[in-house]
Parts: structure tokens; C-alpha cells; sequence
């Protein structure tokens, strides 16, 4: 007998917030503090290359886009947190990007991102000397954040980060292409790419269709959530893992 929908939310949990959650492990201010001197150093060689600056990450646009956030009536408890509190709708601005730091090309795979920056949003600010009405989100399409924590990120991080600043788009290109090839093999024999490495080979999908993740929890009113945005009019669901094929333009994404 197959369960209702009833049946199956009433056995969900939902994860409340704790002021505990907010407590930062020993050392982490000192691993943000390297983490941010190695991502400077890739700041500044980028700056060599283009003669101007760019973002340390998702530096490449590939579209700015207004639109509007609903908040429908009917959200559950659970749900209605914050400025999904109360039904409405707010004006936004979109941006696509790859999260890289330098300007690659378009036939690279790779993690490709979408900020969300949501206007008129009234309430309390997390800052006390912040009087902005705007509300931020940075989702990318890896589900979950490869990292626990800044240290970990530091540790195993930092050199990934460090060596794709200083590659070229062709040994880009070609080493993620052949760890893709690998990718397929691998489950033959019961085996697959670590998920450091297999975020650098996800097939090159059409970026209309993809689905972003907030890939780490969030503060959520009462609760701790993660966020999506998942194509949901026939226009994109159209486009969900539409395949690119691999002699795109190097701005094919515009």
C-alpha cells in the first residue's frame, strides 16, 4: 500500500535553529585569515592578466536578469519563515556565472552559479549598522558544499583553488575532459571520482536549465534550511540537461 502525501510530511522533521549552531570552532579565524591571503594572491595575478580587477570567484557573468519572487499563500509552517512570511512579491536581480575566478571559456565543465538579490525586503538585519532592504542569495549547481569547515577548506581547498588560478583553459579543458571519461568507467568496478574532483566534470548542460543549490545550511527563521531554484515553467524544465555540444563559442552562455 503506498503512503499519502499527508502521511509522508507528518513523518518529516524539520531542523530548528539553536544559538549553539552560531559557535565558531577553535582556529577558524586564522584559517579565514590564510584562506584569504591565498585567494589575494590569486586576485593579483588575475589583475596581471585582464589589466583590471575581477571577483576571486564566479568572476565570469553570462547574464543579468530582472524579474519577481512570489511567496505563495499556501506555504506551510515550517516554510513561512522570515520574508516567506507573508504572500507577496518582490521585484529581483539575477546573475549567471561560473564560479571560477579567472574568465574561462564556455566549453570548460565546470560549477556554474546564480545570485539572487531579492528588493524591498523590510525586517531585522543579522548586522546591527545594516539598513539595507534587500535580500541576498548565492546558489551554485553542486548540492552540497565539498567543505565542514573553513579549516578543512584551508586543508584541502586552498592548493585546488591555487592550481586552477594558474591553469590554462586548454589543459583545463582537456584534464576535465579526460576525468569525465574516467567518471564513466569508474562505477564498473564499484568505484568513483572524489567529489572534490567530480564537481570539474559535470556534463556541460545548458545553464537555463540547471538547478542551483545553497550547497550549506542557512539560517532560516526558526528552522535551518537549504535553498534551491528548480526550472519549473515548460520553457526551462525544456532545457533541464539539454547536453552542449563541445565546439560551443567561448561566450555561448551570453
Amino acid at each position: 500500500m503506498g503512503a499519502t502525501d499527508e502521511s509522508i510530511e507528518a513523518t518529516r522533521t524539520y531542523l530548528r535553529y539553536n544559538e549553539n549552531m552560531d559557535a565558531a570552532p577553535p582556529g577558524e579565524e586564522e584559517a579565514i585569515d590564510k584562506i584569504v591571503k591565498v585567494l589575494h594572491t590569486n586576485n593579483q595575478r588575475a589583475f596581471r592578466k585582464y589589466r583590471h580587477a575581477v571577483r576571486d570567484a564566479h568572476a565570469k557573468s553570462h547574464g543579468i536578469l530582472r524579474g519577481e519572487l512570489t511567496v505563495y499563500p499556501d506555504l506551510p509552517p515550517h516554510l513561512r519563515q522570515g520574508m516567506f512570511a507573508t504572500p507577496g512579491s518582490y521585484p529581483i536581480i539575477s546573475r549567471l556565472s561560473t564560479t571560477s575566478g579567472l574568465l574561462r571559456s564556455d566549453r570548460i565543465r565546470g560549477v556554474r552559479g546564480l545570485g539572487i538579490k531579492v528588493l524591498g525586503v523590510a525586517g531585522p538585519r543579522t548586522l546591527p549598522d545594516d539598513e539595507a532592504t534587500t535580500q541576498d542569495f548565492v546558489l551554485v549547481t553542486h548540492r552540497e558544499f565539498l567543505f565542514a569547515d573553513a579549516k578543512a577548506y584551508l586543508r584541502r581547498g586552498m592548493p585546488t583553488a591555487w592550481l586552477l588560478a594558474r591553469l590554462p583553459d586548454t589543459a583545463l579543458r582537456l584534464g576535465s575532459n579526460l576525468l569525465g571519461g574516467v567518471a564513466k568507467l569508474l562505477p564498473r568496478v564499484g568505484l568513483s571520482l572524489p567529489e572534490s574532483v567530480a564537481v570539474f566534470v559535470r556534463p556541460n548542460t545548458h545553464i537555463l536549465g540547471d538547478t542551483f543549490y545553497s550547497s550549506a545550511p542557512l539560517r532560516y527563521g526558526e528552522y535551518v534550511a537549504k535553498l534551491s531554484y528548480v526550472p519549473l515553467s515548460k520553457s526551462v524544465r525544456d532545457l533541464e540537461g539539454v547536453l552542449l555540444p563541445d565546439d560551443i563559442a567561448d561566450d555561448e552562455f551570453r
